[in-house]
């Protein structure tokens, strides 16, 4: 799942485009993968696979409590936007405390686990000046990714996901 996740966050801009790349015949994003692989590699590395399954899913409920609390705030401040979903906002209420007793509850026995959370979620904020905000990269920055992406392209056959569909 997160290999995709990486790739569709290429596909937007938010990260280098060779993330990008689907097989071509098995629609898989090999790059996003093996990138997923290696970072899982390492965090294990530095721990146990205990502790990982705790930061991601602490991260995860972190970040659906983020999203909860953005559903909100635009139901309050853009009320008059149009939505092809609208619930009773008391659910999502309910979500969003239910959402953050399972990130503030384990975190009164170890509150470490929360801090790292925290800053794996503050270390994409360089990644994002990087990769989004940053508009005017230089020639070499385009380079090299440009290098990369055409050899992720041959090593793995892989395509980005509109050229797949075309073929």
């Amino acid at each position: 799942t997160s290999a995709r996740l990486f790739a569709t966050g290429a596909g937007e801009g938010h990260l280098p485009s060779f993330f990008a790349l689907y097989h071509s015949t098995k629609q898989t994003p090999i790059p996003s993968l093996i990138f997923s692989c290696l970072l899982s590699l390492a965090m294990i590395m530095f721990g146990n696979a205990f502790e990982l399954v705790n930061y991601f899913s602490q991260a995860l409920w972190l970040s659906i409590a983020a999203c909860v609390f953005g559903l909100i705030w635009m139901r309050h401040t853009k009320p008059d936007v149009p939505r092809p979903i609208k619930v009773n906002i008391l659910i999502p209420w309910i979500f969003l405390i239910v959402c953050l007793l399972l990130v503030l509850i384990p975190s009164f026995y170890e509150p470490l686990n929360l801090a790292i959370n925290i800053l794996i979620t503050i270390s994409g904020i360089p990644f994002y000046f990087l990769c989004v905000k940053w508009k005017n990269k230089p020639q070499y920055y385009r380079s090299i990714s440009k290098s990369i992406e055409r050899f992720c392209q041959i090593l793995f056959n892989a395509v980005f996901i509109d050229e797949a569909k075309e073929n």
